[in-house]
């Protein structure tokens, strides 16, 4: 097992190289590598017992694909069992001096390659004293290695998966605006009997604001209080802030009131109220005013 396995760390695919590293140590010596260890005292950084010392016949190069393949740190590793396979190709058409395991055979392109398994069956048939030839070196200079492909990043995709992600949250907060604006603005027969209230007040028709009060109300608040409350009052225009369902037949809504007042000092002043009423549905089935809140938020005064 690699020794990232023994520990709290991040495995990967390299795991199975290591696995593979071990496989060939195995076939090609024999025996288990560091079979005197325990497992977790095999987690150790330094590289595996020289295998072409124990197998005279086997090449020197082949101890450097093995140390590759179990490196200790993951990324010192082959990155994939096809640059191992390539290596080990390459390890017996290319010269011992020539050859440099911590540089991937990757782009290397020799004249003939031999199976792996018919170069291990020649070398295993050579007797364990006779030593291995190394062909003589090339005068001529190495070709240059070709530039590696950097691999293509699909930044194009993920672009276009940003956009429509920016996209999708633009519309679902433009919805849940316009859901607000609706519920804010939805009509309710309610409303209708606030517009027709204040905009009578307006006019200065008190009777007619009058008839949208319950006889509950008017019955504690005569028309001769109801329009004396008004005497100061030379204009008002209201907002509908909030309307609140108490029951399918009884509503509150809320109203920013702003009013022009001329006192008895005879300045004039701009207030703002905060208008509460309660409405209900009667017998009839017509809203009408039951209950009515005011609270005076601001007031300064202004120019005549």
């Amino acid at each position: 097992m690699a020794p990232e396995m023994f520990m709290t760390r991040d495995i990967d695919h390299t795991v199975d190289i290591y696995a593979l590293g071990i496989l060939l140590y195995e076939l090609l010596g024999g025996q288990i590598p560091r079979k005197q260890h325990p497992p977790f005292q095999a987690v150790n950084p330094q590289p595996l017992p020289s295998l072409s010392q124990q197998r005279p016949e086997l090449p020197a190069a082949i101890d450097m694909i093995i140390w590759k393949a179990t490196a200790y740190q993951p990324h010192r590793r082959y990155q994939s069992a096809r640059h191992l396979a390539q290596d080990l190709q390459a390890l017996f058409v290319a010269p011992d001096d020539q050859y440099t395991v911590y540089r991937s055979l990757y782009h290397y392109k020799p004249a003939h390659r031999k199976p792996v398994s018919s170069a291990l069956q020649n070398t295993s048939r050579k007797p364990p004293d006779q030593k291995r030839r190394s062909a003589p070196r090339s005068t001529e200079p190495a070709p240059p290695m070709p530039p590696r492909r950097r691999k293509r990043r699909h930044t194009g995709f993920l672009l276009l998966w940003l956009l429509l992600l920016l996209g999708l949250c633009s519309g679902i907060a433009f919805l849940s605006l316009i859901a607000a604006v609706s519920a804010k603005t939805t009509s309710h027969p309610a409303h209708a009997v606030i517009a027709t209230y204040f905009d009578s007040l307006q006019q200065h028709n008190y009777q007619a604001a009058y008839h949208c009060l319950s006889p509950v109300y008017q019955k504690d608040h005569p028309l001769d209080d109801f329009i004396r409350g008004f005497t100061s009052t030379r204009d008002q225009h209201y907002e509908i802030n909030n309307t609140s369902y108490q029951s399918p037949r009884q509503v509150t809504i809320e109203i920013t009131l702003t009013a022009t007042e001329v006192l008895t000092n005879g300045r004039t002043y701009r207030a703002v109220y905060i208008w509460t009423g309660t409405l209900q549905c009667n017998a009839r089935d017509q809203w009408e005013i039951l209950a009515i809140q005011q609270h005076l938020i601001a007031r300064a005064e202004i120019a005549a």
